[in-house]
């Protein structure tokens, strides 16, 4: 899976839609970010974001106990500036239990901007082709190709607006892998106001089905919730912690998978 955007792209919208394709004909919207450039606060969503299954993650979850909890409503996931990530239904108050405080994206005051995850997100089949505004009918749209659509997990990261080379090492147990190398289908990253957004799509075994709802689950932006398939349809979500390692103008990220 590899990522384009139109030629007269600017570096640093203040918003954007992702779409993908697997033939070149059908463009299916998948997601939509938008920034802040007063406090950096980014807000991402989805079609069918009403139909989402969302977990906090705090700890590691064995797979019998995990709970996902029913999107309240049509909205938006918000990542404010301050840390603090919540679920905010459109003209309505914030969800108090899919409220969570976390890393900073940005302090104007102190001068501050932070990396941290953003968001892993189990996608259903995509559908939704927007017909009034397809696919680069935006300055600042994504598309990703892929040779097949295939189900899906994709992991979000903001990451500093500077000149950075990033680079990236993901890894997960061999016994989570169905096709080594290929279960990691793609990676690359697309600019915002003041952060770019790095992300990674990838599979693992037994998770073959698109899954009936959305899953969706945010953590304190220090550590990554992986979606990780497990024999009946089941999967175990492993909270990771990964590794950022700055030399100069090169930012290394570094995320493996370390159960057994």
């Amino acid at each position: 899976m590899n990522s384009e955007m139109p030629p007269n792209n600017l570096s640093k919208p203040n918003d954007c839609r992702i779409f993908i394709t697997d033939n070149g004909t059908d463009f299916y919207q998948i997601f939509s970010f938008s920034q802040s450039e007063k406090d950096g606060s980014l807000y991402i969503a989805w079609p069918d974001i009403e139909n989402t299954k969302w977990l906090l993650a705090n700890e590691n979850i064995p797979s019998d106990k995990i709970k996902f909890e029913d999107s309240p409503g049509k909205g938006k996931i918000s990542f404010h500036g301050s840390g603090r990530t919540h679920f905010k239904i459109h003209g309505m108050p914030n969800i108090p239990h899919l409220i969570l405080n976390g890393n900073i994206l940005y302090n104007k005051e102190q001068e501050r901007i932070g990396a941290r995850h953003l968001l892993t997100v189990f996608i259903k089949k995509p559908e939704y082709k927007p017909d009034n505004s397809p696919v680069f009918n935006r300055k600042h749209d994504q598309l990703f190709r892929t040779d097949k659509l295939k189900p899906t997990i994709f992991i979000f990261f903001a990451i500093p607006q500077k000149r950075l080379h990033i680079s990236f090492n993901f890894g997960l147990q061999v016994k989570d892998m169905e096709n080594i190398p290929n279960d990691i289908l793609g990676y690359g990253l697309f600019p915002m106001r003041l952060h770019v957004i790095f992300w990674l799509a990838y599979r693992t075994k037994h998770l073959n089905d698109w899954p009936k709802y959305n899953y969706a689950s945010f953590s304190d932006g220090y550590k990554v919730p992986l979606f990780i398939g497990q024999a009946n349809h089941s999967m175990r979500v492993e909270l990771c912690n990964p590794i950022y390692s700055l030399n100069e103008d090169n930012l290394h990220i570094s995320l493996a998978s370390q159960q057994d």
